[in-house]
């Protein structure tokens, strides 16, 4: 918790029906719109909710879920972030993939499909090992999703999420690393203290998707 801000943060690892289905809003209603949930539904926004909860089922099953709320019962649930803590990779495994990803994935059009598998999934693993190294995805806190919920936004419920998990991996002595492809976001993890350390610039169908990742070597929040 951050008494000053009354910001309470905590790792939730046995949600409630409830408290899943309110994270997912927040990533649905944070994300709308936004280009990169159209280049993983392949454009259909009717795909939105089963990504999003393929995505958050997989870091509870293998990684780790962080919220943060202005009350110590998480009521409401405010803001989210699904972490992959050294070792993990989201969807690296068959059994994330059995939660909803592979569901998922069977429903995008075939032509996004194939897109998806043979052009921006393997340029975009590409760029990752490109600024980060072979295996600092793999031996770092990587984040897979940060969320606030519209209503919310802007109150540092978000940032209190990464200050958290700084710690953790300050304490474990590795890497924290994510990306954005919102310049607004890129000033603000700038702002905390990460290292911008490569640029993505690519063409879709929907338009340029451009993909900052940033890392933090000693994170020390």
């Amino acid at each position: 918790m951050n008494s000053k801000q009354n910001i309470y943060v905590h790792q939730l690892k046995h949600p409630t029906e409830s408290q899943l289905n309110a994270i997912v809003d927040i990533c649905v209603k944070a994300y709308s719109g936004d280009i990169a949930a159209k280049i993983f539904t392949g454009g259909d926004a009717s795909l939105d909710e089963p990504m999003w909860r393929a995505m958050i089922c997989a870091g509870f099953y293998s990684g780790a879920v962080y919220v943060s709320s202005d009350s110590s019962v998480l009521d409401p649930i405010m803001s989210i972030g699904v972490w992959f803590g050294p070792g993990n990779v989201l969807y690296a495994t068959e059994e994330q993939r059995a939660l909803g990803f592979t569901k998922f994935f069977c429903q995008i059009a075939p032509e996004y499909q194939q897109w998806m598998m043979d052009d921006f999934g393997p340029k975009t693993r590409q760029f990752k090992r490109r600024v980060l190294g072979p295996t600092t995805e793999r031996d770092s806190w990587y984040c897979n999703i940060m969320a606030t919920h519209p209503v919310y936004q802007h109150q540092g419920l978000g940032s209190a999420i990464i200050k958290a998990v700084c710690a953790r991996a300050a304490v474990e002595n590795v890497p924290l690393c994510l990306g954005t492809q919102s310049d607004s976001n890129a000033a603000f993890y700038c702002g905390l203290g990460l290292r911008e350390v490569g640029r993505m610039d690519e063409l879709t169908p929907w338009g340029l998707f451009t993909g900052n990742m940033f890392i933090l070597n000693s994170p020390k929040l």
